[in-house]
């Protein structure tokens, strides 16, 4: 195995509630990057996140519909926060994005 030195490093990949970009999320955590795990389907990315961490991984479990920029641009100030991540969680029903509007993410929270 190659150690990447990813430790106190974050990334977010997209589409990594299942196939190639979980793939992506659960390498990424091996090598000690504290990963956020992104899709549409809360239960599937919470399934992903819970998995990487009972691996021994950093993960937190984000749901957005990126086809709307409100929502790009909450994922990448989340990831810039720098909040610690020590195990999974959801996306919260008010988000920035969501507050004040009438749009919500196409996720099923409200």
């Amino acid at each position: 195995m190659v150690n990447l030195q990813l430790k106190g490093h974050r990334a977010i990949v997209t589409g990594s509630s299942a196939g190639i970009g979980e793939a992506i999320a659960r390498k990424l955590a091996a090598e000690g990057a504290a990963v956020i795990v992104h899709g549409r389907r809360a239960h599937t990315v919470n399934a992903v996140a819970q998995a990487i961490s009972a691996d021994g991984g950093q993960a937190e479990g984000l749901t957005a519909d990126l086809a709307d920029p409100g929502n790009c641009a909450w994922l990448i100030s989340r990831a810039l926060a720098g909040e610690t991540l020590t195990s999974w969680s959801t996306t919260p029903a008010r988000s920035p994005t969501a507050a004040g509007t009438t749009r919500h993410r196409r996720t099923g929270l409200r």
